[in-house]
């Protein structure tokens, strides 16, 4: 009988992540940017033929491939509402009034809808494109220049280019450094009844252990 791997048996091969690139064992990179729409349902017809022939202009000039990840997080609209009762007895008469009603109407909130904060992300790869590098072409010609190095000045230029790209659209790009990288994948990872978020040094000592602690063992082998 035939058997499928689940979901935890899948493994991403992330070697390291280091200045701003997610390098991937073999040597292979890639940047991410989060990038932030605008409010096209409220558009008129004008600015919706403008923002989708900027979007398939953007798209028809690009010489690499690009992989859009959209990402749904529930909101945990209970802990704002205990956060409100907090302050409640620090406020005006006036003022708490509003806020009872407020925490109120927060709570009822959550029973009746699950509100979720999206999220638009974009993998931009790093590869071996003439066009791209071609930029970059006298700064890899100085020695002591690796492989790294070249991933991050072609991942730099694609970035750049999508930034333009997509801000000619009306869309605000911004690329997510190391923390946020490492906050994402384990976002993505844990289990998602779990909301608590890992601080930031938290996340990097873990990941240094485990990179090490791999790295380790290959040399022992």
């Amino acid at each position: 009988m035939k058997t499928h791997a689940s979901i935890q048996d899948v493994h991403i091969q992330i070697d390291r992540i280091d200045n701003d690139v997610i390098f991937f064992m073999g040597g292979s990179g890639r940047a991410v940017v989060e990038v932030s729409g605008v409010d096209f349902a409220h558009q008129g017809v004008d600015e919706h033929g403008a923002l989708v022939a900027g979007f398939a202009a953007f798209l028809n000039s690009l010489t690499f491939p690009l992989q859009i990840v959209l990402r749904a997080v529930p909101i945990d609209v209970t802990q704002l509402a205990i956060d409100l009762d907090s302050r409640i007895q620090r406020l005006p008469p006036a003022l708490a009034d509003l806020a009872r009603d407020h925490s109120l109407f927060l709570r009822k909130l959550t029973r009746e809808r699950t509100l979720l904060d999206r999220h638009c992300y974009v993998v931009i790869p790093a590869g071996d494109d003439a066009q791209t590098l071609r930029s970059r072409r006298r700064f890899r010609r100085q020695a002591g220049e690796n492989t790294s190095d070249t991933v991050q000045w072609q991942l730099l230029d694609r970035c750049e280019e999508v930034s333009r790209g997509l801000g000619r659209c009306g869309l605000t790009v911004r690329r997510l450094g190391n923390p946020e990288l490492l906050q994402l994948f384990a976002d993505c990872w844990r289990a998602s009844h779990v909301q608590s978020r890992i601080p930031s040094h938290e996340l990097l000592h873990t990941t240094t252990s485990v990179v090490q602690s791999r790295r380790a063992k290959e040399r022992n082998v």
